[in-house]
Parts: C-alpha cells; structure tokens; sequence
C-alpha cells in the first residue's frame, strides 16, 4: 500500500510539472495569468487514469 501512494504522488507530481511547463512554455506565458496556469496543472494531475499504467496517460506531456 505504501508502493502504491509513493508511485501516485510521482506520477501525479511529474503531471503537474509536465502541464504546468507546457502551459507556461506553450499556452498561457504572463506573468499575471500563473493562478490559471496552477490551478489548470492541478486538475490535470488529479484526473482519474489507469494507475497500472504509470505515467502512460499523465507522463506524455513531460
């Protein structure tokens, strides 16, 4: 159980990482706009996937 928890908060931090880039990278670069940026790489990485498949769905952005 403790594998399990560890393996989701890796692969839901580096979601959040990889959205968050490419959204500062990419989509949404102000300065002012960086509550949008967060709060949008939030529900990325909280979204439900397939955990067996580790960084399948969250880790393409990355």
């Amino acid at each position: 159980m403790i594998a399990y928890g560890i393996s989701q908060a890796i692969t839901r931090f580096i979601a959040f990482l990889g959205m968050y880039r490419v959204l500062k990278d990419h989509f949404i670069n102000g300065k002012d706009q960086s509550l949008i940026r967060i709060g949008t790489a939030l529900a990325f990485a909280l979204t439900p996937f397939w955990p067996s498949g580790m960084l399948s769905t969250l880790g393409m952005l990355d």
